[in-house]
């Protein structure tokens, strides 16, 4: 109703329209049309004003992952970085970093297995001697 209202609604409007061309290349979706539900996601990731360099490696997750780009798959990836409070790449990736550190230490196990096998044939030995005796 008003000539700010105006510039604000064409201003939104240009946003999303360069939005949606990133993201089109980026799924290689090129010019066909793009169903409702694409559009919505596109709509609903300008809103929250997700950089292109997160949408990109959410969707490079989302191909390592399913082997296709997948809208829902990367939206899901998204909000859970989002929901995280992962702003950037580099938040995401120092995350992973994070756990792949953790999940290595916990990998070796509270204990060795070749040093769990010893002891337990010493423990036998040593049963055996006092067996004997």
């Amino acid at each position: 109703t008003t000539y700010t209202a105006l510039e604000s609604y064409l201003a939104s409007k240009e946003k999303l329209h360069s939005f949606e061309g990133k993201v089109r290349s980026l799924i290689g979706a090129g010019q066909r049309a793009l169903t409702a539900r694409e559009k919505k996601f596109i709509s609903l990731w300008c809103d929250m004003d997700i950089p292109l360099d997160m949408l990109t490696f959410a969707y490079e997750v989302t191909v390592n992952n399913t082997q296709s780009p997948s809208m829902p798959y990367m939206n899901k990836v998204l909000s859970n970085w989002r929901e995280a409070g992962y702003k950037t790449r580099a938040d995401v990736e120092a995350a992973a970093e994070e756990y792949r550190s953790k999940k290595e230490a916990n990998a070796g196990g509270s204990f060795s297995t070749d040093e769990f096998f010893e002891a337990a044939i010493e423990r036998s030995y040593r049963a055996a001697e006092e067996g004997k005796k």
